[in-house]
């Protein structure tokens, strides 16, 4: 796709230690009101996922992705995010990215049904 949007595609499916929780459930964990950004580091080919959160710590969470733009950080609140990511049914997301200060968009790669836009926060 060319233009403003460099879009990574972000496989839902990881591989993790048996018994060991998928990264939305550590993340919630984490993020409460005082701390609930998710920063969001993309670079070629790798998705890092990082909350901090001064009463209970932090969380990382390294995710594969097809993705081959340039280097972006970009901050979300983790509530949306993990309520936007509950609605998507396929194995892929697509995530439209400009700039750290621009909305993204989030659909499902395999359906044509929806389209959610998420605002960024500083993080």
């Amino acid at each position: 796709m060319c233009g403003l949007f460099r879009p990574p595609t972000i496989r839902r499916s990881w591989s993790r230690e048996p018994n060991s929780p998928p990264p939305s459930i550590a993340f919630s964990t984490v993020s409460s009101e005082r701390g609930r950004a998710v920063k969001l580091s993309l670079v070629s080919g790798k998705l890092t996922l990082s909350v901090t959160n001064p009463d209970s710590g932090s969380a990382t969470e390294e995710l594969e992705v097809e993705y081959d733009a340039d280097a972006l950080d970009i901050g979300f609140n983790s509530r949306y995010l993990l309520d936007i990511t509950a609605q998507l049914e396929g194995e892929k997301a697509e995530l439209k990215l400009s700039d750290p200060g621009s909305p993204t968009l989030l659909r499902d790669q395999d359906t044509t049904g929806a389209l959610y836009v998420l605002m960024p926060m500083r993080v």
